[in-house]
Protein backbone atom coordinates (compact mmCIF):
# COMPACT_ATOMS: atom_id res chain seq x y z
CA UNK A 1 0.00 0.00 0.00
CA UNK A 2 1.46 3.21 -0.60
CA UNK A 3 1.56 5.72 1.77
CA UNK A 4 1.73 9.41 1.95
CA UNK A 5 3.09 10.48 4.96
CA UNK A 6 2.96 14.34 5.64
CA UNK A 7 3.60 15.47 9.31
CA UNK A 8 3.76 18.08 10.74
CA UNK A 9 1.71 20.49 7.74
CA UNK A 10 1.87 23.70 10.11
CA UNK A 11 -1.46 25.52 9.44
CA UNK A 12 -0.40 29.17 10.65
CA UNK A 13 -3.41 30.81 8.41
CA UNK A 14 -5.42 32.85 11.57
CA UNK A 15 -2.10 33.87 13.39
CA UNK A 16 -0.93 35.07 9.92
CA UNK A 17 -4.01 37.01 9.20
CA UNK A 18 -4.63 38.87 12.22
CA UNK A 19 -0.34 39.80 11.98
CA UNK A 20 -1.31 41.17 8.61
CA UNK A 21 -4.58 42.89 10.04
CA UNK A 22 -2.31 44.51 12.60
CA UNK A 23 0.07 46.27 10.63
CA UNK A 24 -2.91 46.87 8.08
CA UNK A 25 -5.45 49.30 7.85
CA UNK A 26 -8.14 48.93 9.87
CA UNK A 27 -10.77 49.22 7.26
CA UNK A 28 -9.86 45.66 5.73
CA UNK A 29 -10.81 43.96 9.08
CA UNK A 30 -13.85 41.69 8.33
CA UNK A 31 -16.56 40.84 10.94
CA UNK A 32 -14.46 38.07 11.83
CA UNK A 33 -12.44 40.31 13.92
CA UNK A 34 -14.08 43.67 14.58
CA UNK A 35 -18.05 44.55 14.99
CA UNK A 36 -18.41 46.44 12.05
CA UNK A 37 -21.48 47.79 13.60
CA UNK A 38 -19.53 49.25 15.94
CA UNK A 39 -16.67 50.11 14.71
CA UNK A 40 -16.67 54.07 14.20
CA UNK A 41 -18.83 54.32 17.21
CA UNK A 42 -17.64 53.74 20.54
CA UNK A 43 -20.10 53.94 23.22
CA UNK A 44 -17.97 56.09 25.34
CA UNK A 45 -18.23 58.83 22.83
CA UNK A 46 -18.80 61.56 25.47
CA UNK A 47 -17.22 63.91 26.86
CA UNK A 48 -16.18 65.28 23.80
CA UNK A 49 -15.01 69.25 22.48
CA UNK A 50 -18.20 70.15 24.12
CA UNK A 51 -17.90 68.52 27.55
CA UNK A 52 -14.08 68.45 28.30
CA UNK A 53 -13.15 72.11 29.82
CA UNK A 54 -9.72 73.65 30.53
CA UNK A 55 -9.13 76.80 32.00
CA UNK A 56 -6.49 77.64 30.00
CA UNK A 57 -5.96 76.82 25.97
CA UNK A 58 -2.99 77.82 23.79
CA UNK A 59 0.63 78.44 23.84
CA UNK A 60 1.31 77.58 27.59
CA UNK A 61 3.80 74.30 26.87
CA UNK A 62 1.98 71.87 29.13
CA UNK A 63 1.36 69.25 26.47
CA UNK A 64 1.52 65.58 25.42
CA UNK A 65 3.06 65.74 22.21
CA UNK A 66 3.94 62.17 21.16
CA UNK A 67 1.59 59.15 21.85
CA UNK A 68 3.40 55.39 20.51
CA UNK A 69 1.17 52.23 21.52
CA UNK A 70 1.38 49.50 19.27
CA UNK A 71 0.76 50.91 15.94
CA UNK A 72 -0.40 54.23 17.19
CA UNK A 73 2.39 56.91 16.29
CA UNK A 74 0.55 60.34 16.68
CA UNK A 75 3.02 63.90 17.09
CA UNK A 76 1.28 67.07 17.87
CA UNK A 77 2.78 70.65 19.07
CA UNK A 78 5.15 70.58 21.55
CA UNK A 79 3.92 73.96 23.03
CA UNK A 80 0.09 74.44 22.08
CA UNK A 81 -2.54 72.61 24.08
CA UNK A 82 -5.38 71.84 22.93
CA UNK A 83 -8.52 70.73 25.40
CA UNK A 84 -9.42 67.68 23.34
CA UNK A 85 -8.66 65.85 19.79
CA UNK A 86 -10.31 63.23 18.98
CA UNK A 87 -8.32 60.94 16.81
CA UNK A 88 -10.37 57.36 17.60
CA UNK A 89 -11.27 56.87 14.36
CA UNK A 90 -8.40 58.21 12.54
CA UNK A 91 -5.36 56.77 14.69
CA UNK A 92 -6.62 53.13 15.74
CA UNK A 93 -5.06 49.75 16.28
CA UNK A 94 -5.27 45.93 16.97
CA UNK A 95 -4.24 44.26 20.53
CA UNK A 96 -4.52 40.92 22.08
CA UNK A 97 -6.23 40.06 25.22
CA UNK A 98 -3.48 38.87 27.87
CA UNK A 99 -0.34 40.39 26.02
CA UNK A 100 1.51 43.31 27.36
CA UNK A 101 2.39 46.45 25.25
CA UNK A 102 4.61 49.58 25.59
CA UNK A 103 3.13 52.71 25.50
CA UNK A 104 5.51 55.39 24.91
CA UNK A 105 4.26 59.18 25.65
CA UNK A 106 6.49 62.81 25.61
CA UNK A 107 5.23 65.16 28.08
CA UNK A 108 6.29 69.12 28.30
CA UNK A 109 5.66 71.13 31.28
CA UNK A 110 5.59 75.31 31.43
CA UNK A 111 7.83 76.87 33.38
CA UNK A 112 5.67 77.44 36.84
CA UNK A 113 3.88 74.27 37.14
CA UNK A 114 4.54 70.43 36.83
CA UNK A 115 3.21 68.63 33.82
CA UNK A 116 0.45 65.77 35.04
CA UNK A 117 -0.28 62.59 32.66
CA UNK A 118 -2.85 59.34 33.05
CA UNK A 119 -4.24 57.38 30.31
CA UNK A 120 -7.27 55.57 30.47
CA UNK A 121 -8.96 52.32 28.30
CA UNK A 122 -12.92 51.86 28.62
CA UNK A 123 -12.02 48.34 28.90
CA UNK A 124 -15.68 47.41 29.19
CA UNK A 125 -17.51 50.04 26.75
CA UNK A 126 -20.09 51.18 29.00
CA UNK A 127 -19.11 55.07 28.43
CA UNK A 128 -17.21 56.30 30.89
CA UNK A 129 -13.85 56.10 32.52
CA UNK A 130 -13.58 54.27 35.56
CA UNK A 131 -10.71 54.26 38.08
CA UNK A 132 -9.50 51.01 37.40
CA UNK A 133 -9.28 51.37 33.93
CA UNK A 134 -6.42 53.68 34.17
CA UNK A 135 -3.90 52.15 33.18
CA UNK A 136 -0.99 54.35 33.40
CA UNK A 137 -0.02 58.31 35.45
CA UNK A 138 2.89 59.81 35.99
CA UNK A 139 4.37 63.69 36.34
CA UNK A 140 7.17 65.91 35.24
CA UNK A 141 8.46 68.59 37.23
CA UNK A 142 7.63 72.19 35.87
CA UNK A 143 9.72 74.22 33.57
CA UNK A 144 10.99 70.82 32.48
CA UNK A 145 11.35 70.24 27.92
CA UNK A 146 10.57 67.72 26.29
CA UNK A 147 10.63 64.32 28.46
CA UNK A 148 9.66 60.74 26.56
CA UNK A 149 8.29 58.09 29.37
CA UNK A 150 7.14 54.50 28.73
CA UNK A 151 5.10 52.04 30.48
CA UNK A 152 3.89 48.35 29.83
CA UNK A 153 0.35 47.90 29.42
CA UNK A 154 -1.47 44.64 29.74
CA UNK A 155 -4.26 43.99 28.10
CA UNK A 156 -7.21 42.23 30.30
CA UNK A 157 -8.74 39.49 28.97
CA UNK A 158 -11.90 40.48 30.60
CA UNK A 159 -12.36 43.40 28.14
CA UNK A 160 -14.56 43.87 25.59
CA UNK A 161 -13.53 41.79 22.30
CA UNK A 162 -13.74 42.97 18.62
CA UNK A 163 -15.51 46.70 19.28
CA UNK A 164 -13.31 49.58 18.85
CA UNK A 165 -12.75 51.25 22.44
CA UNK A 166 -11.67 54.64 23.57
CA UNK A 167 -7.96 55.10 24.82
CA UNK A 168 -8.00 58.58 26.10
CA UNK A 169 -4.82 60.34 27.07
CA UNK A 170 -4.28 63.28 28.97
CA UNK A 171 -1.83 65.91 30.47
CA UNK A 172 -2.90 68.61 32.58
CA UNK A 173 -0.90 71.67 34.12
CA UNK A 174 -0.52 72.23 37.56
CA UNK A 175 -2.90 69.73 39.10
CA UNK A 176 -3.15 66.21 39.23
CA UNK A 177 -5.82 64.54 37.00
CA UNK A 178 -8.97 63.34 38.61
CA UNK A 179 -11.34 60.98 37.47
CA UNK A 180 -14.11 64.12 37.17
CA UNK A 181 -11.66 66.18 34.53
CA UNK A 182 -11.48 62.51 32.29
CA UNK A 183 -15.00 62.07 32.40
CA UNK A 184 -15.67 66.07 31.78
CA UNK A 185 -17.60 66.49 35.29
CA UNK A 186 -15.02 68.47 36.04
CA UNK A 187 -12.31 71.71 34.81
CA UNK A 188 -8.48 70.90 33.95
CA UNK A 189 -6.11 74.21 34.80
CA UNK A 190 -4.36 73.43 31.31
CA UNK A 191 -5.16 70.51 29.67
CA UNK A 192 -4.39 68.29 26.75
CA UNK A 193 -6.42 65.38 26.29
CA UNK A 194 -6.63 63.38 23.32
CA UNK A 195 -8.72 60.31 22.32
CA UNK A 196 -7.06 56.87 20.23
CA UNK A 197 -8.83 53.93 19.41
CA UNK A 198 -8.37 49.97 20.18
CA UNK A 199 -9.56 47.04 19.30
CA UNK A 200 -8.95 43.87 21.69
CA UNK A 201 -9.06 40.27 20.03
CA UNK A 202 -8.58 36.71 21.85
CA UNK A 203 -5.37 35.13 21.00
CA UNK A 204 -5.37 33.10 18.42
CA UNK A 205 -3.60 29.48 18.23
CA UNK A 206 -1.37 28.07 15.94
CA UNK A 207 -2.72 25.33 14.69
CA UNK A 208 -0.87 22.36 14.03
CA UNK A 209 -1.72 19.16 11.91
CA UNK A 210 -0.52 15.90 11.36
CA UNK A 211 -2.18 14.35 7.57
CA UNK A 212 -1.80 11.11 6.54
CA UNK A 213 -3.01 9.88 3.25
CA UNK A 214 -3.19 6.02 2.62
CA UNK A 215 -3.55 4.70 -0.98
CA UNK A 216 -3.66 1.21 -3.15
CA UNK A 217 -2.49 -2.06 -1.80
CA UNK A 218 0.89 -3.14 -0.11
Amino acid sequence: MKKILLLSLLFNTLSVLYSQKIQAPLNSCTSTIINQNNADNPVAMLPTENTLNSSYNGTFGYTVSYVNFNSITKYTDTSYNTKYTDFTNSDKTIVVAGNTYPLTVTLKSGSQNPEYFATYIDYNNDGKFDENEKITYTNIPENSPPTTISAMISIPTTAVKNTLLRMRVSGNGKNDITNGMINGTETFYVGDTKDFGIYIIDPQPDLKTEVIVESGNE
